[in-house]
């Protein structure tokens, strides 16, 4: 065998070992950013109901800080955040949502305030006297609330003529955490 030989046989072998590490790098690359990351981003930025959302990934479950629109209903739109959710590979387990909400003085109060009659018809199942509750709590406050509810969450919506805040609560047990957040302050 001559030199020149040896010297190609050489460099088809590392030609060949460097362009498939290249395709393995390049092709898990591709599978991170398109198949597995991006469908959610894109499904999330194409929904109407959500202005702002990001994605946190720690070592034992994933946040997602997301923020809604008052366009429609929060329950609808909450459950379509969930659909969305579960169909981009069931990321719903492990996984707390965060409802973030702009900074808001007399929303805040009002969203704070309303967390002890909440918690106080779920524990008791007089949810009858729930909405009795918010009303005595937003009156004289010049704004407009909406509860809504299933068996799952409850769902309060609060507007005033500049802004608006959501506010989910839990009603049984989930694999699901929900934080709600007003201005970056936890409430």
């Amino acid at each position: 065998m001559k030199l020149s030989q040896k010297i190609m046989r050489i460099l088809t072998i590392l030609v060949t070992a460097v362009l498939t590490l290249v395709l393995l790098i390049g092709g898990s690359s591709v599978y991170k950013k398109i198949i597995y990351t991006n469908p959610l981003e894109a499904s999330l930025s194409n929904m109407p109901a959500v202005t702002s959302f990001a994605i946190e990934k720690y070592s034992s479950h994933e946040k997602l800080k997301v923020n809604f629109s008052d366009q429609g209903k929060l329950k609808a739109n909450f459950y379509n955040l969930l659909d969305q959710l579960e169909t981009q590979s069931n990321r719903v387990n492990n996984l707390t949502i965060e409802i973030s909400n702009n900074k808001d003085s007399q929303l805040e109060k009002i969203l704070s305030s309303s967390q002890l009659p909440i918690y106080e018809a779920i524990s008791t199942g007089k949810y009858s006297q729930l909405t009795e509750n918010l009303a005595k709590i937003s009156t004289g406050q010049n704004l407009e609330w909406e509860v809504e509810m299933d068996d799952k969450f409850i769902f309060l919506t609060t507007r005033t003529k500049d802004n608006y805040a959501h506010m989910v609560i839990k009603r049984a047990d989930s694999p699901l955490t929900v934080i709600n957040t007003i201005g970056g302050e936890y409430l």
